[in-house]
Parts: C-alpha cells; sequence; structure tokens
C-alpha cells in the first residue's frame, strides 16, 4: 500500500491499488493498532489525496484509460462512508492514465502521463470537477511523472520522464474551446437526416470529454418546424458507429468523443433542409461560438427530402445537387444490398426512413441502418410524394 500524510492528526489514507482507497484511525496508534473506518474499491488506486477540509479524497488508478475519482467522505459513529461524486479519465490510446494528485485547499493537481499537467477546482459543496488549466509536457515517452504545486500557480514544477523538469505558470494559461469543424470529405456532403461534424474542433485540440449543444436556427422550408427555431438539443454518447441521437435535455455527464474522429448527430429535430448552430460545451469554459450547418438544399417541387446524392464519381458519390431522381434511389439500394459495395454510401447518408411504422406525425430519429424502408422512401420522393414529417411537436429523442 502507498501512504499520504492524513488530513488530521488521526487519520491515515492507504491506495491498496486492486483493493481501492482505505482509511483508517491512527489516533492512537503507540498502543493499539489502526483501526479500518471505511473503504471503497477501485481499479489499480495507485494514489490519492484529501481536501484541506477534509470533506472530499481524489484518487488516481494506475491502469490503461485509469483517471481520477472524487469521493465524499460522510462521518458516520466509529466509521467512514465513501460517497463517488465525480471523475474524469481520457481514453487509454490518448493517455495512459493519471499518475500522482496533490490538492492546496480546493484545487487538484495531477501529473498525467502523456496528457500533462491537469489542473481542476473542486467543488467545496458538490464534490464535482471543474477543469481550469493544462500544460502538455510531451506526448512520447513516459511523460509526466510527478507535480509539485506548492511554490503557487505561477510556479508548478512537473517531472517528464523524458523531457526533465518544467516550471509553468498556469495563471497566464487559459483554456478554449472550438466549435465542432465539418467532418472531412467525403463526410462533408449535406444530408437528409444527419450532420456529420469533427468533434474536436478546427484546432484539433478540444478536451475529449465536452457536450455538443445543436440549437435549430430556422427551416428554409415554409411550413416545416414552424415556431420551433431556437430549439436546443444534446448529443448523448456515441454508439459504436459514431452515430450519436440528439436529446432535449443535457447529458448528467459529458459524452466522451475519443474514439469518433467524425459525428454523425442524428434525432428527430434532423430533417431536409434546415440550419442548425452546434457548439461545444464543457464545465470549466463557457459555450463556444457556433458551427453553423445545413441539411440538403431545396430542390425543385416537392422532391426535396429524397436528394442524399449527386452522382458517381468512380470512388465515392457527390453531394446533393438539387435534383431527386434514381441516383438517390440507387444509390440507397446499393447500400442496402452490399454496405462495403463500391458504389454504396456511407449510413449517414441514406439512413432516413423514421425509426417508427408509421410515417405520419413527428419524424423520430433513424435506425442507424439501410434498410428496405429506406429504399421505398427514396422511391417515394423520387414519385414526387410529399415529406412524411418535420413538426417537432413531441419529439423527444432519444
Amino acid at each position: 500500500m502507498w501512504g499520504l500524510p492524513s488530513f488530521t492528526i488521526s487519520r491515515w489514507l492507504a491506495a491498496g491499488w486492486n483493493s481501492g482507497l482505505w482509511i483508517y484511525d491512527v489516533s492512537d496508534v503507540a498502543n493499539t493498532i489502526p483501526t479500518l473506518l471505511g473503504s471503497v474499491g477501485g481499479s489499480s488506486t495507485h494514489s490519492m489525496w484529501p481536501t484541506g477540509d477534509g470533506r472530499f479524497v481524489v484518487t488516481g488508478e494506475e491502469r490503461g484509460g485509469g483517471g481520477i475519482k472524487v469521493y465524499k467522505i460522510i462521518e458516520g459513529a466509529g466509521s467512514l462512508t465513501l460517497e463517488l461524486r465525480d471523475s474524469f479519465a481520457y481514453g487509454a490510446l490518448e493517455a495512459f492514465s493519471v499518475h500522482n494528485q496533490i490538492i492546496v485547499g480546493n484545487r487538484l493537481y495531477n501529473s498525467w502521463y502523456e496528457k500533462g499537467l491537469q489542473v481542476f477546482d473542486i467543488n467545496a459543496f458538490a464534490g464535482t470537477l471543474t477543469l481550469v488549466a493544462t500544460f502538455d509536457t510531451s506526448d512520447s515517452g513516459l511523460g509526466n511523472w510527478g507535480v509539485y504545486p506548492f511554490l503557487g500557480d505561477e510556479k508548478i514544477l512537473l517531472s517528464n520522464g523524458t523531457e526533465g523538469l518544467y516550471i509553468v505558470d498556469i495563471t497566464v494559461t487559459t483554456i478554449t474551446v472550438d466549435p465542432p469543424s465539418p467532418a472531412p470529405a467525403p463526410h462533408d456532403i449535406r444530408k437528409n437526416r444527419y450532420i456529420s461534424v469533427d468533434p474536436r474542433g478546427a484546432s484539433g485540440e478540444n478536451p475529449d470529454a465536452h457536450h455538443i449543444r445543436v440549437t435549430l436556427d430556422r427551416s428554409m422550408v415554409p411550413g416545416v418546424q414552424t415556431g420551433h427555431g431556437g430549439s436546443v438539443w444534446w448529443a448523448n454518447d456515441p454508439d459504436a458507429n459514431c452515430i450519436s441521437i440528439l436529446g432535449p435535455t443535457q447529458p448528467a455527464s459529458e459524452p466522451n468523443w475519443a474514439a469518433c474522429p467524425i459525428l454523425h448527430l442524428t434525432g428527430c429535430p434532423i430533417i431536409p433542409t434546415t440550419r442548425y448552430r452546434i457548439a461545444t460545451v464543457t464545465d470549466a469554459v463557457p459555450a463556444s461560438a457556433d458551427l453553423v450547418a445545413e441539411t440538403q438544399l431545396l430542390p425543385a417541387e416537392n422532391k426535396w427530402w429524397g436528394d442524399s446524392v449527386g452522382f458517381f464519381t468512380g470512388t465515392e458519390w457527390t453531394g446533393p445537387q438539387g435534383v431527386t431522381n434514381f441516383d438517390d434511389v440507387n444509390a440507397c439500394l446499393r447500400t442496402f444490398i452490399n454496405s462495403a459495395g463500391i458504389n454504396a454510401t456511407h449510413t449517414s447518408v441514406t439512413d432516413i426512413h423514421p425509426n417508427r411504422p408509421d410515417l405520419g406525425g413527428v419524424s423520430v430519429h433513424p435506425n442507424n441502418q439501410v434498410s428496405i424502408d429506406d429504399v421505398f422512401q427514396f422511391i417515394l420522393a423520387f414519385q414526387g410524394d410529399e415529406y412524411p414529417g418535420g413538426d417537432l411537436a413531441g419529439c423527444t429523442d432519444p
């Protein structure tokens, strides 16, 4: 076990690796053995540090993808209960894990291998974390091994296992986040029921854990989504295909987009010929500027909702060109027959069928697959049928 100086003269904290965190009473250690007051499980719990007032303790798990956890220490009659209040971690492909943490007052300083220094404020009442500063020492080698913050925020010492000593001033360090950026080709074309973005922003440095907020700006089709301009939606955790369904409420925890270089946003509020504003929001930083994104433009007559592609170039489909024709039907049919075929599309291009048995009323989210129902929808659009949905009344995905 690893021990740290106690937050009172009567207690000792120990990191017990795969047995988690242990807190002992050592008030009379000269005469009696330490008495266990409370513990909580963990995986590769390597380090811990309490807040100065003894209300919270933060642990660090040194394993692939291991991060930090904040526990509230709840006093009982001769015992303690540890209640998880917040946590934070990076994906194992970004940084192996956190290593050590030190708390000064209610500010938490972490040495985080390939992510360098990560500094959080701990809410004195709730125990929740707010990221306030970062400094990346190196992405190679051992990375940031240790942190010493006792000289003040203008002179934090960092030890990097490959590059040596850093002295960092975080009083001049600010965290900025960009809005998501448009996805690169071929995912950048306008789509019917999806918007594809790069969640990391133009600089590629947005934090991996952040909220994505989608605001419906306006419809470009008279009578569609009337009165719903300004409605706000939130991206939920992506699935294995990096498809995120929008919901009307902000998720309780920040989704992590580490495995999604391209994120495909969908849900009942995403319909054709509509403009949206997309922002990055973190617990540490106010909402960024918005990315303005639009679904496909308005082709002639009432066939607009079936225009998904232009023409096949021999390697990929071009974007919608303003006409709903048999190329749109063919693109969907080819994807349905063989989604990996040479002239198939990405799911987000031709998955337009609402995930419900009827086609009237509220247009709920697509079902993340291209099926015969989608083919039939394109045929209806090609024949000139009206768009089967679009009023947001009752739209409560997911």
